[in-house]
């Protein structure tokens, strides 16, 4: 990932948030050049820098072996997050037979199992 997509999701994350760039810089203890230089993705900086400010903007630096992310998008052509447990299965099933992982019948089998549990939760005793 280039220092622009850091940038990316770390402005987007300050956005959301609600911060400014001076709180994050005074939170994460750097200079305004530093901040400036986190922020626009142009210029190189610490790692320990990143930490600080993806910290303070309530995100985690994770890294992840390439045969386990292949597949994940840039930042802004990522789909948006599923709002429910179903969506994110019908996702996940989505992604594994494309991938060749799961037989064609895997999806059925799940859809047969949620409605059993779903209609089965709903009896009266």
């Amino acid at each position: 990932m280039a220092l622009r997509s850091f940038a990316r999701i770390l402005r987007d994350a300050l956005k959301k948030r609600g911060m400014t760039q001076a709180s994050l810089r005074e939170a994460a203890g750097i200079s305004r050049q530093t901040m400036s230089n986190v922020l626009s993705g142009t210029s190189d900086y610490k790692l320990s820098t990143l930490f600080a400010v993806a910290d303070r903007l309530g995100l985690d630096v994770v890294l992840v072996p390439k045969d386990v992310s292949y597949g994940l998008s840039e930042p802004d052509t990522m789909p948006t997050a599923p709002t429910s447990v179903r969506e994110s299965a019908a996702r996940f099933l989505s992604i594994a037979k494309e991938r060749g992982g799961l037989s064609p019948d895997a999806g059925a089998k799940t859809r047969e199992g949620q409605s059993r549990s779903s209609s089965s939760g709903s009896r009266k005793t």
